[in-house]
């Protein structure tokens, strides 16, 4: 991880998506169970990967998961701006 677990988990990467249809939003790093496709670049990562996992209720979905690699969290963050780039 190359930032505070904070900047991750408070990273806003879909809030300009969310258009009030959630409920009982919630975003968590976990470390996976089985392999997982992130939601942002579409790669697949291996069990035992960290990554952010936002879960909420999406009317007329019910429950719905989304897995982020870190590394999109990283790019996203460095693009607006909230971390410097690190070498």
């Amino acid at each position: 991880m190359k930032y505070e677990k904070e900047l991750y988990i408070d990273s806003q990467i879909f809030s300009g998506d969310m258009d009030g249809s959630e409920s009982n939003f919630s975003e968590k790093i976990v470390k996976t169970r089985k392999p997982h496709e992130c939601c942002v670049c579409g790669k697949e990562f291996p069990k035992g990967t960290e990554m952010v996992m936002q879960s909420a209720v999406i009317d007329g979905e019910g429950w719905r998961n989304c897995h982020i690699c870190l590394p999109c969290i990283e790019e996203w963050l460095e693009e607006i701006g909230r971390v410097g780039v690190e070498d």
